[in-house]
């Protein structure tokens, strides 16, 4: 209740009151004291209200700021960069949560799409197409072919990562020195591959 509507409230009960007691009786004094009375009660429960709901919005901001904090603790937690282990047995350090990737394989895009990463995707081998489930990516920078990468294409993109793929392995060293690559490739037939499926 803002102080104005109080204070006229109040003069306007003084006013009744001195109304009341002009004109006489003992039963209107007791009615004009509870009605006081119901006034002062409802006033006490307004700024009641008023003070728990200050509390709930101070334990609610209290609460964001912990929320905040936490999240700032996990992020300083959070590895910058990862140890990744191909099929062959290299090992290639790499960008933990990379913000651009270009991809070289269309089966390590269909990974990364179907992991909700896609979004990093900035570029692709557009020069060969694409298949139809992937065709949200064709906006995406072209950057040659599956078979032959446009090697000043990808540099001017400066992506985090690159994955390439069974076509694009025998590149992977000069993708690499533009950045951390990732060979994606299975080896289908080589030892590594028959071993990680056998049971």
């Amino acid at each position: 209740m803002s102080i104005n509507r109080f204070l006229r409230l109040l003069a306007l009960l003084a006013a009744f009151t001195l109304a009341a007691a002009a004109c006489g009786s003992s039963d209107d004094t007791a009615t004009t004291e509870a009605e006081a009375s119901d006034t002062t009660t409802t006033e006490a429960a307004d700024t009641e209200s008023a003070d728990e709901a200050d509390v709930a919005e101070a334990d609610s901001t209290d609460a964001a700021e912990a929320d905040d904090a936490a999240d700032e603790a996990a992020a300083e937690e959070m590895p910058t960069e990862v140890q990744v282990t191909t099929y062959s047995g290299a090992t290639v350090t790499a960008p933990y949560d990379p913000a651009t990737i270009v991809v070289m394989d269309f089966a390590a895009l269909d990974t990364i799409d179907a992991l909700g990463f896609g979004d990093r995707v900035v570029g692709l081998p557009l020069g060969t197409a694409l298949p139809p489930h992937l065709d949200a990516y064709s906006g995406v920078e072209n950057i040659g072919t599956l078979f032959e990468p446009d090697f000043e294409a990808i540099n001017a993109l400066g992506p985090d990562l690159i994955v390439a793929g069974g076509r694009s392995a025998a590149v992977v060293p000069d993708l690499a020195e533009i950045a951390p690559t990732i060979d994606y490739s299975m080896g289908w037939g080589s030892a590594a591959f028959l071993e990680s499926i056998v049971t």
